[in-house]
């Protein structure tokens, strides 16, 4: 709704002023209440490594462009890693609680795809943050803890294969006889956050030269329409 302006005249004065343009007025708040903003809860897992750290920084930038909260989860896969990951867990905590007060971080023993679909189930957090094939994995893969968390998420997963430094530009990419409401509206408002550029891709089944030129099923136009607006 638009906005009203009520002009309230004071109980000593008796009628109200005529007002003309560069008169000094006072203006008061009777009644305030604010909305926090929630900008979404991230959760990045780090274990070590430098790709770990690569996603772990980006995330933090993901985090702050969302006005977002942020959560790091430190797994130990091994007993000998314990020490390792606290360390890990220490020096993420210094480096980012200046710019994220309620940071938290966790400490969890195990499988690092189990423990993350583990807090997860928490519903806690709206994206799960995790570095590109982690420090066992060969250079082709993504990963086993990825690809399990990306199987069995109900949440977005953000996989950063190298530093970046912000989120400008997304590319939602769609088929047909797939619905993808839900992740265009995650995507939108991620955007929105972010103030990234968001590009929605169609991709119709077929041979090229005999689609080009041709318009698409009016369904489909009409679906696209609705979600883009």
């Amino acid at each position: 709704a638009e906005p009203i302006l009520i002009a309230h005249a004071l109980p000593e004065i008796g009628e109200i002023p005529v007002l003309v343009p560069g008169a000094p007025v006072q203006l008061m708040v009777r009644n305030l209440h604010v909305i926090p903003h929630e900008g979404g809860s991230l959760l990045v897992c780090i274990d070590g490594s430098e790709l770990a750290g690569r996603g772990l920084e980006f995330a933090a930038r993901v985090a702050s462009q969302m006005h977002g909260r942020l959560e790091i989860l430190g797994v130990a896969e091994k007993p000998n890693e314990e020490t390792h990951a606290r360390e890990g867990l220490s020096a993420a905590l210094q480096a980012h609680s200046g710019e994220f007060p309620s940071l938290k971080t966790r400490l969890r023993a195990g499988n690092a795809a189990d423990r993350i679909l583990e807090e997860l189930d928490r519903g806690e957090h709206e994206m799960v943050v995790l570095g590109y094939r982690g420090r066992h994995g060969p250079a082709r893969s993504m990963g086993s803890t990825a690809e399990k968390v990306v199987t069995h998420s109900r949440v977005p997963i953000l996989i950063v294969p190298e530093a970046r430094r912000t989120l400008r530009k997304i590319l939602i990419c769609m088929a047909p006889g797939v619905s993808a409401r839900s992740d265009v509206i995650f995507a939108g408002r991620l955007a929105g956050r972010a103030g990234a550029q968001a590009t929605l891709l169609h991709v119709m089944e077929g041979d090229p030269s005999e689609l080009q030129g041709v318009d698409s099923d009016p369904r489909t136009s009409e679906y696209l329409r609705e979600l883009t607006t």
